[in-house]
């Protein structure tokens, strides 16, 4: 959650600093897109906290995600639907597809 609220905040600044760059230059309107477009990509980019990097759920760092490895995540109850190959791993490929 504090992660989110800092994450909200930078998006905060990064909107109000395009925007008032804009408006210097005279042009707000288009200032106040980018900077709800930057906002919002700042947001989505925070949100997935309960979805972690790759890297944090391969623990040994073989390259692939194992049951025991997935155990107590978010993963764990969708294992099976996420390992496409059912080889009993999940590789990054698979992980991409299943957090996209």
């Amino acid at each position: 959650m504090k992660l989110t609220k800092i994450a909200f905040i930078g998006a905060l600044a990064s909107a109000f600093a395009l925007f008032a760059l804009a408006g210097y230059a005279g042009d707000t309107q288009k200032a106040a897109d980018q900077a709800k477009q930057a906002a919002a990509t700042q947001m989505a980019n925070s949100q997935d906290t309960d979805k972690p990097a790759f890297e944090k759920l391969d623990a040994n760092l073989d390259g692939v995600i194992s049951k025991d490895e997935a155990a107590d995540t978010w993963l764990a109850p969708i294992f099976a639907k996420v390992d496409k190959d059912h080889n009993g791993l999940v590789n990054r490929t698979e992980y991409q597809s299943a957090i996209s």
